[in-house]
């Protein structure tokens, strides 16, 4: 009840929808910063060496057409009119490939307050990648039968939105598709489980906030190859049956039984390095912590800063591309 409330709360505070023009999702205004010099960390393996750049290629990098700023997006996608915020970040270069995080929004509510909780787009600034935030229908993502709303009561495709937004944004921009992440909290976690399980050549990794992967069964689950997993739990949540969703994906991912345990403050992160395709799988779990965003500065909603989720997800999600 007390995340519904404060969802609601947070709801009327901002703009779900905004506009469909191409101009800034906060009333119209677009930050068109033109410069060029490129700050973004590119050129990762799986190794986690990411110290080269990767120069655009024909083949994956079509697009050149925007400026850094903050856009509003449309796409019709199964006959249907969706929309999403699109950051380009301050010095995107439109000659380099340039990382993609998809960051999903928990039930009932929308981009706009998604990230004032992640602040995921002035990281974006800060590292040089693009941040995708869609909205679901009516505040839900199909996460699987078991959440959420509308969209799972439909049988939406949001797996197929998600690719069709990467196509969409692969028109006008520079991206590199080895390098697409998407994290999301509660019910846009349930999406990035899914993602995985069902179009792995999507995602060079995902990071679950506060999320369990959103089927009858986890044997459900059937991705077609080893994917980095990052989940950030909090112990004291009752909405996400996080531990069998860790142990299915230690096991899809082929992870032998050596771990590593790293302490962030009240958060223990275990961490399975030795998992087939040199890939990671790791899960933070925080003493005392409910059911959201660690590290957050909304303070409608707050959480323990102990561990940045923000932060953390991006420094594992920039150790992977896709082969």
């Amino acid at each position: 009840m007390r995340y519904f409330l404060m969802i609601v709360l947070a709801t009327a505070l901002v703009c779900g929808g905004c506009s469909k023009n191409s101009g800034g999702s906060d009333g119209g205004d677009t930050d068109t910063d033109t410069g060029t010099d490129s700050n973004t960390d590119t050129g990762t393996g799986s190794d986690g060496d990411t110290d080269s750049e990767t120069e655009s290629d024909p083949d994956i990098c079509k697009g050149s057409g925007l400026e850094p700023g903050q856009y509003e997006r449309t796409i019709v996608f199964d006959e249907l009119e969706r929309n999403y915020q699109l950051h380009v970040p301050t010095g995107y270069d439109h000659t380099v490939a340039t990382p993609v995080v998809f960051d999903l929004h928990p039930f009932v509510t929308n981009a706009s307050i998604m990230d004032m909780m992640t602040e995921f787009r002035a990281k974006g600034d800060e590292e040089g990648f693009i941040v995708v935030q869609p909205n679901g229908i009516s505040g839900s993502w199909n996460g699987g039968p078991l959440c959420c709303g509308e969209a799972a009561s439909q049988d939406l495709d949001d797996v197929g939105l998600i690719r069709a937004i990467r196509d969409q944004i692969a028109e006008e921009l520079c991206i590199d598709i080895k390098r697409i992440y998407a994290d999301g909290m509660s019910n846009g976690g349930y999406l990035s489980h899914r993602i995985a399980c069902e179009d792995t050549g999507l995602l060079a990794a995902i990071g679950p906030v506060v999320s369990s992967i959103g089927f009858e069964s986890v044997d459900e689950c059937l991705p077609s190859s080893p994917i980095p997993v990052a989940m950030i739990s909090g112990a004291d949540d009752s909405l996400a049956s996080r531990e069998e969703t860790f142990a299915k994906w230690i096991e899809l991912n082929g992870c032998n039984n050596s771990f590593v345990e790293e302490q962030f403050g009240v958060f223990t992160c275990t961490t399975y390095h030795e998992c087939e395709d040199n890939v990671e799988t790791t899960h933070c779990v925080g003493e005392g912590v409910g059911h959201c965003w660690p590290g957050t500065s909304f303070p409608i909603y707050p959480c323990n800063g102990d561990l940045v989720a923000t932060d953390y997800l991006w420094e594992f999600f920039k150790k992977y591309q896709l082969p």
